[in-house]
């Protein structure tokens, strides 16, 4: 018997280390990441953008006009803690900012799932083991490193968990500032809420239904009178131009790639929630007793299942894998709750098994320094030759004093060029559902008005129309630009 629990405290620790050694890696990647002066997701250079329009006073969440389309797509709470330093920074942007607050939050996420974990289970060892999981995974890396609400979203769902998870009943009304934090971040980032009042109803009915009224209702006034003051634009940005086709062949694409690339690690942690809450549900029909503790087991199975729910964003039309990240937290968790129990059993054979366990999943650490082929060419630190093109290409456009127009918002910020769009790709897809008007903008672009044209890509392509322009302007630029340079961005001048 205590042969195997030294084996298994061995093997467990020899895992954190592994973990460790790709955190330290993580974080290199990080550094990279936040040095690079060009955007890497087109959100980024969107959410700088729309920070300055508010510095400068602009009311973002207006209904766009044909001078400007601004797609201000998340709610205000990233764009407020990120406005003081840009403030401070004046007309310069910048996306050390909001790198900044998405790199503390992703260490502040580490934080809630360790302290979620020792609250859930009493076990160091497993919540050492969830942040160091958290921090390995290459997709917590490079979504915590960019300019995106995405991972500070998640940080406050967790510490709201935690804050339930670790105070009596009474007190878990700390919580829900986080909660509603977290939604105020990002409107789709309600796992850890939904869970929390799930949970309660259950646990405490009482309790449950007065934290899910207050919840609904903190959710919805506030964002009601932002509507109200901003005649209808603020549901307009949040949901109506964002109301796009969803195709089940895009998430399944996604969900596969997820478990196949982090598979070892996650699918134990699913099986080991299904099967804590079967065990709690198997004793709770019985009326046996359990430990109190093991009602957390039941908030974990929520958060899951929520997390689940908001994975399905990845299937929406111009959705991406940033919306594994709350489901990539829940595997976590469901990971380190299987080491918890197999820590707690008193059979020795299946303390033996897990130490094997863990020696396999030691042996899978290399994998997670890949870079998987779901997550695309971006998850990386762009390469020598690809930044000396893009600083070409800024040299190139800043020395040219004419108008410019691009789907690269962060180029035309960085060349101080006037802004048509926070966000090209959204500006079609509203073009094309009639919720914006793009009739000025191409008259400009027949008119020749702009010196430079830069788009990423090519647009003599049949193809072409894939990419962040709508037909109309394709064709303007068809019959009004011709190729002047092709570099890692495709430059055109006028005929």
């Amino acid at each position: 018997m205590r042969l195997a629990q030294v084996s298994l405290l061995v093997s467990l620790l020899l895992l954190l280390t592994g973990l460790l050694w790709k955190d330290v890696s993580s974080a290199q990647m990080s550094s990279g990441l936040f040095a690079y002066p060009f955007q890497f997701d087109e959100s980024e250079g969107m959410i700088v953008a729309e920070t300055m329009l508010l510095n400068r006073g602009v009311n973002i969440y207006l209904k766009p006009t044909p001078d400007l389309f601004i797609a201000a797509p998340y709610p205000p709470l990233y764009y407020l803690l990120t406005w003081p330093a840009q403030h401070l920074v004046g007309q310069e942007p910048t996306f050390k900012i909001g790198r900044a607050l998405s790199i503390l939050a992703t260490l502040l996420a580490g934080i809630c799932l360790f302290g979620l974990t020792v609250s859930l289970t009493r076990d160091k060892l497993a919540g050492a083991l969830a942040a160091a999981l958290w921090w390995s995974l290459g997709l917590v890396a490079f979504w915590g490193s960019l300019v995106k609400p995405d991972v500070l979203a998640v940080a406050l769902g967790l510490g709201g968990l935690w804050c339930v998870a670790s105070r009596p009943t009474g007190q878990v009304w700390w919580a829900l500032p986080l909660f509603l934090g977290a939604f105020y971040t990002k409107q789709t980032a309600i796992a850890g809420g939904v869970a929390a009042v799930a949970w309660l109803l259950i646990i405490r009915p009482r309790t449950g239904l007065a934290f899910g009224m207050s919840y609904a209702a903190g959710a919805l006034l506030p964002g009601l009178g932002l509507n109200l003051l901003t005649d209808g634009g603020y549901f307009y940005h949040m949901y109506t131009i964002h109301s796009l086709p969803w195709f089940p062949d895009r998430f399944r694409d996604f969900a596969l790639g997820f478990v196949s690339a982090y598979g070892p690690f996650v699918v134990p942690g699913i099986l080991a929630v299904l099967l804590s809450v079967g065990l709690w549900t198997y004793r709770r029909v019985r009326a046996q007793s359990q430990p109190p503790e093991w009602d957390g087991v039941l908030l974990l199975f929520f958060y899951f299942c929520m997390s689940l729910v908001t994975a399905t964003g990845a299937g929406t039309l111009g959705g991406n894998h940033n919306h594994f990240l709350e489901l990539a937290a829940a595997s976590c968790l469901g990971f380190v709750m299987g080491v918890a129990m197999v820590r707690r059993t008193r059979i020795w054979q299946t303390q033996v098994a897990g130490a094997v366990v863990a020696l396999l999943l030691v042996t899978q650490i290399p994998s997670l320094f890949n870079t998987p082929s779901w997550l695309g060419l971006e998850l990386r630190v762009p390469p020598p030759k690809l930044t000396e093109g893009m600083n070409n290409v800024f040299q190139y456009v800043t020395n040219n004093g004419g108008e410019a127009y691009s789907d690269n918002v962060g180029l035309m910020l960085l060349t101080h060029k006037k802004l048509w769009s926070t966000d090209p790709f959204t500006q079609k897809h509203a073009t094309y559902y009639g919720r914006w008007d793009e009739s000025k903008l191409v008259e400009a672009i027949r008119h020749r008005r702009f010196s430079q044209l830069i788009f990423r890509i090519d647009v003599a392509a049949p193809d072409a129309g894939a990419g962040d322009v709508s037909p109309g302007i394709l064709q303007a630029v068809r019959d009004n630009y011709k190729l002047d340079q092709r570099n890692v961005e495709n430059i055109y001048v006028p005929r």
